[in-house]
Order: structure tokens, then sequence, then C-alpha cells
């Protein structure tokens, strides 16, 4: 199911998306996996789901799941299904601490509650209990840009 893209103003593209979460030896590596699917199709995260195991404090198993999105129809996808499934109040809060979230290279971080995302819903995180998402911008004009302009394309595709 592909969704409408509306073009943005400015010359930028996502290069890829990013998303990062780590599964305790109490949760269920399928749940945390199913959750995915309110954000990306089955047969895209079958191909991209990566997990590596990893340790914690007093050498707890935990799993780092890492997804990542680099083929422009599954970018796509996800951010319209961020777009359509984020709170206009979370919108809202992305967009004037949009600032302090993107860096140099033109990554823009925020995180989601991975319990929420478990539920079908999307909001950003209060809790230690997150899913990283990690936007990579790409300038097509390679021409100056300003934060002004990366936050215009986010505006443009709903996610602010």
């Amino acid at each position: 199911m592909e969704k409408n893209f509306t073009n943005p103003s400015v010359s930028l593209k996502i290069r890829q998306i990013e998303f990062r979460t780590h599964a305790h030896n109490t949760e269920s590596i399928e749940k945390v996996k199913n959750s995915f699917l309110n954000l990306i199709p089955k047969e895209i995260l079958q191909e991209n789901f990566q997990v590596n195991n990893c340790t914690g404090a007093f050498s707890q198993k935990i799993l780092d799941v890492l997804i990542v999105l680099k083929i422009q129809k599954s970018i796509k996808y996800a951010v319209a299904k961020i777009a359509e499934n984020m709170s206009e109040e979370d919108k809202i809060l992305l967009k004037s601490s949009f600032e302090n979230r993107i860096d140099e290279k033109l990554k823009i971080y925020f995180r989601l509650d991975k319990q929420f995302l478990a539920l079908g819903k999307l909001k950003l995180a209060e809790t230690n209990d997150v899913i990283q998402i990690t936007i990579a911008i790409q300038n097509k004009a390679h021409s100056h840009i300003t934060i002004d302009n990366i936050k215009k394309y986010f505006i443009d595709l709903n996610l602010l």
C-alpha cells in the first residue's frame, strides 16, 4: 500500500531511516518485531530486521534490534505511516525542538515509545523503553540549505 507523497518545496530527500531498539531477555522478540508492522510492511520488515546479541548490566542478555530502510519506496511508506499516526501534539513538540534534533550531518533524531507502538499507536517517548529513529537527509541540489529549509521539508512531509 503506497501512500501519496507530496513534493517537498526544497531540494532534499530522505536518504535512509534507521529504527533501533533493545529487547531484554524478558521480552518476546516476535512481539517487538510485530510492533514494527505498524510502520513497515511485512515483506520489507523481514528483509531489513537485524538482531544482534549484547550484554547489559549484570551480564544480562540484551538483543539490539536494527532496521535500516534505504529504498525510497520503503522510506516513503514509513514516513507516511509516521505522519499519518503521530498526534498533532507530538508533531508540535517535534517542530518546537527541531533545531535540537538535527546534527551537522543532516540527521534528525527522535524517539517513539516502544510500548505504545506495540499497541499500534505512535507517541513520542517519555520513558526509557524507546525506539530510536534517525532520519538521514540528503541535499539533492548540493546548494546551501538552512535549518528552516529542512524544517519546511519535514512540514511538507507532514512530520511536523
